[in-house]
C-alpha cells in the first residue's frame, strides 16, 4: 500500500501577512508544516476541543497545569489571524438563579465539539461545577450566543473523555471517564431533531471501558473506535459498529503494526482516517497514521521527532476544505510541555495519488487471480493427461473414439 504523503513547506508573506493561498502555492510533500500566524494565540492547552466552521477553527477550553479554561478562541484559515469571541449567554431556561453577569460558559476539560446546522454542541466534559449528567451547550454562529440545550430521555451520567460522532441527525458518544474516574464503555444517541437522548442496546462484544480515545463514521452505516487508555494502560485496539444491526466486531486489519495509545486526536478524509499524536506509558506517539477504513489497512503517512508538538497527548485535529484543497490541522497538546502550535498538512494531493495507487491495486489483485486460474487449469490439465495416459495404456484399442478426441481438443 502506498504510503500517504503529507505537505510542508515554509509560510509566504502576502501582503506583508500570512496567506493561506499564498502558502499553499509552496507547498511540498511528506512534511507537516508549522504555520506563523497573526494576531495573539491562544494559550498553552490540552484536553481542549477544536471544530471547523465558516473556513474559521474554533478553539473552547482545555486545561495547562491543572487551570481549565472557558475562551474560545478563532483562528481564521484564510488570513491565518487569530481572534477571540465573547459570545452572549442566553439565561433562559438555564436553570440558574444568578444575574446574567454572573452566568458564563464553564471552564471545561476533555469535552467534545462538533458541528451541527450552523451552530457548535459543545458535549460533556470535565469542569469544576459538578454535575450529574452530560451538558450539552450550544453556539449559535449567527448570534454567537452560548445555550445549554433540553435535552430529554435516558440522559448519560457526567464524563469527559468520550467519543463524540454525528451520523446524520444523530449524534452518538461512547465511552469515557465518569467523574470519580470510573470507566465507562455504554453508547449514547441523541437525536437532534427531538433532542432525546436513548441508551442504546447493542449485540455482540463492545470495546472494554475506555477514555480519550478516537471515533469516526464510515459510509453513513459504520462507526470505527480506536484506541485509548484506563489509568495504567493504552489500547491499540480497533472496533466497528454497525450502526443498521447495532452489531460489534473487531474486524481483522492489514499493513504496519500501530503501537497502542490514548489521547490522539483522529479527522476523516474520505475513506481515509488520519490518526496524529497521543502515547502510551512508554512513549508519545510519532508517527501519523492512516486507516483505509474501506480496505481495513493501516499504513504510516509520516514520523516526527519524539519533541515535536505533534507527538502530544491531549492536541486536536480536524479535516477542512479550501478552493478544493482538502486539509488537515492539528494544534495544542502535553508532551513534556503545553503546545498552542498550530500544524497544517494537506491530504488531497496524496487522495489522488492514493486513488491511483488503489486503482493499480485492483488491478494487480485481478491480473494474481488470472494467473492464479491459469495455475489451476494448469493442474487440471495435468490430471487430464495423466488420467488419459492411464486409459491409454489400459485401452489401447478405443484411442481413436470421442473421449481421446475431446481430450486431445482440451489440451490442443
Amino acid at each position: 500500500m502506498h504510503d500517504p504523503s503529507l505537505a510542508g513547506g515554509g509560510d509566504k508573506m502576502v501582503n506583508g501577512h500570512y496567506n493561506l493561498n499564498g502558502l499553499l502555492s509552496e507547498l511540498h510533500n511528506d512534511n507537516w508544516t508549522l504555520l506563523h500566524s497573526s494576531g495573539r494565540k491562544p494559550l498553552a492547552r490540552y484536553k481542549h476541543a477544536i471544530a471547523v466552521a465558516q473556513e474559521k477553527l474554533f478553539v473552547i477550553g482545555g486545561s495547562c497545569n491543572g487551570r481549565y479554561f472557558s475562551d474560545l478562541q478563532v483562528f481564521d484559515l484564510r488570513s491565518l489571524t487569530w481572534s477571540v469571541l465573547n459570545p452572549g449567554i442566553e439565561i433562559e431556561n438555564l436553570g440558574f438563579e444568578h444575574s446574567s453577569s454572573k452566568v458564563a460558559f464553564p471552564a471545561i476539560s476533555g469535552h467534545s465539539l462538533v458541528e451541527w446546522e450552523n451552530k457548535l454542541l459543545v458535549v460533556a466534559g470535565h469542569s469544576k461545577e459538578k454535575t450529574d449528567s452530560v451538558i450539552v451547550w450550544s453556539v449559535d454562529l449567527k448570534t454567537l450566543v452560548f445555550s445549554i440545550l433540553k435535552t430529554q430521555g435516558k440522559i448519560p451520567v457526567a464524563r469527559g473523555g468520550q467519543s463524540v460522532t454525528i451520523v446524520g441527525s444523530k449524534l452518538i458518544m461512547f465511552g469515557g471517564e465518569g467523574r470519580n474516574r470510573q470507566l465507562l464503555n455504554d453508547l449514547h444517541i441523541l437525536d437532534l431533531i427531538t433532542m432525546t437522548w436513548d441508551e442504546v442496546e447493542t449485540k455482540n462484544a463492545p470495546p472494554s471501558p475506555r477514555f480519550d480515545h478516537t471515533a469516526t463514521e464510515h459510509a453513513g452505516r459504520y462507526l470505527f473506535i480506536f484506541g485509548g487508555s484506563t489509568q495504567s494502560s493504552c489500547f491499540c485496539d480497533l472496533h466497528v459498529l454497525d450502526l443498521q444491526n447495532m452489531e460489534w466486531s473487531q474486524p481483522d486489519v492489514q499493513g504496519v503494526a500501530v503501537t497502542p495509545r490514548g489521547g490522539h486526536a483522529g479527522a476523516a478524509v474520505g475513506d481515509m482516517w488520519y490518526l496524529v499524536g497521543g502515547g502510551n506509558t512508554i512513549s508519545g506517539a510519532t508517527e501519523t497514521i492512516v486507516l483505509n477504513m474501506s480496505k481495513l489497512v493501516w499504513s504510516v503517512a509520516t514520523v516526527v521527532p519524539s519533541q515535536d508538538p505533534l507527538a502530544s497527548e491531549g492536541l486536536s485535529l480536524s479535516a477542512m476544505s479550501i478552493d478544493g484543497e482538502s486539509l488537515l490541522i492539528a494544534f495544542g497538546g502535553y508532551n513534556g510541555k503545553y503546545s498552542n502550535e498550530e500544524l497544517k498538512a494537506v491530504a488531497s494531493q496524496l487522495e489522488a495519488e492514493r486513488s491511483r495507487c488503489f486503482k493499480l491495486e485492483i488491478q494487480i489483485s485481478d491480473i494474481q487471480k488470472r494467473l492464479d486460474s491459469v495455475g489451476s487449469l494448469e493442474r487440471e490439465l495435468e490430471i487430464l493427461r495423466q488420467q488419459r495416459s492411464q486409459v491409454e495404456q489400459n485401452t489401447a484399442g478405443v484411442q481413436g473414439q470421442s473421449s481421446g478426441g475431446l481430450l486431445r481438443w482440451m489440451t490442443g
